[in-house]
């Protein structure tokens, strides 16, 4: 709890005086980045790293996704009470909780990096669709993080199945 502001990392939820709000995927986990890295101002570079994977983004996309956690969140910009723009270095989750945040790393977490923190649910599906089948496909509405999803299976996958042959990635998008 932030003030009005809840922000529930693992069930992926935000809400503002008790009603729930809603973020895209992508600026839900920048959020979740931020929050968990709120102890320092984090570089842009490692925003898009984290949040976007290998996909070319601007920085526009960038803060595009900050204009709508602030939305959400009820802050106009101006008063930056909730992520802090650090000129030309980068962001920082500024608030003060007025509860504990939840803890990360439970046990029987997948070890996912932090961009997909509250995806370990999905992460299992795939790896237990991968132990039935080689070949899995991730369907959903564009925005939801399939292809953040793919790229951490992709990672996480050697170190599950040693021996396994290359991990290759086929984008579809432009078929």
């Amino acid at each position: 709890m932030f003030g009005e502001a809840a922000i529930d990392i693992p069930r992926r939820q935000v809400s503002l005086a008790g009603e729930a709000r809603h973020l895209e995927p992508q600026a839900f986990d920048l959020l979740a980045y931020l929050v968990l890295h709120s102890d320092r101002v984090v570089p842009k570079s490692e925003l898009l790293d984290e949040v976007w994977g290998d996909q070319f983004v601007s920085e526009s996309a960038l803060t595009t996704r900050v204009k709508e956690i602030r939305r959400a969140l009820g802050d106009d910009g101006t008063r930056q009470i909730f992520v802090r723009n650090f000129r030309g270095r980068g962001y920082r989750f500024v608030a003060t909780p007025s509860s504990p945040p939840p803890e990360t790393g439970r046990p029987g977490s997948t070890g996912a990096r932090p961009g997909l923190v509250g995806r370990d649910g999905d992460l299992a599906a795939v790896f237990e669709a991968l132990e039935r089948s080689r070949l899995v496909t991730l369907v959903g509405p564009g925005g939801v993080g399939k292809t953040t999803l793919a790229r951490e299976i992709g990672r996480l996958a050697p170190a599950r199945w040693p021996g396994l042959p290359d991990v290759r990635a086929v984008e579809l998008a432009g078929v």
